[in-house]
């Protein structure tokens, strides 16, 4: 075992794991049991970590403060939904800022798209426009 490693055995499915963030992943372990103190002191404590990282990521500086607010919801509801493949091998505040990165992402390609959108009828429109005018 590696001196700078805490470890911790917890069991989880029948598995002893030994994980350097084990206060995390214990947090984790009971909240999936049903504990919602547990639950409550996990995200509370990640919190205002996530809301700083996606304020604060390069591609969310483009983006309003209501598609951030939308992004950090849809981030936390994400985070609980897939709780149970956090595994311990990271601190969970970086399991759900990367869950916080794929939906900046995600969020970015969408409003890129509907651009898109915007300007193929923008574009269509003024098509039409030149093709009226030309039948007149």
């Amino acid at each position: 075992m590696e001196p700078y490693i805490m470890t911790k055995k917890l069991r989880r499915d029948d598995m002893i794991v030994k994980t350097k963030y084990a206060k995390d992943y214990n947090l984790v372990h009971r909240y999936l049991c049903g504990d919602r103190d547990a639950g409550q002191e996990l995200y509370a404590s990640i919190y205002p970590l996530v809301q700083q990282f996606i304020w604060n990521h390069p591609n969310a500086k483009t983006l309003t403060e209501s598609a951030k607010e939308e992004i950090l919801s849809q981030t936390m509801m994400t985070s609980v939904e897939k709780l149970e493949y956090y595994n311990g091998t990271s601190s969970f505040s970086t399991y759900v800022c990367g869950i916080a990165k794929f939906k900046i992402l995600e969020k970015i390609k969408s409003s890129i798209k509907e651009s898109e959108k915007e300007n193929n009828i923008y574009n269509s429109a003024k098509i039409l426009v030149k093709f009226y005018n030309c039948i007149k």
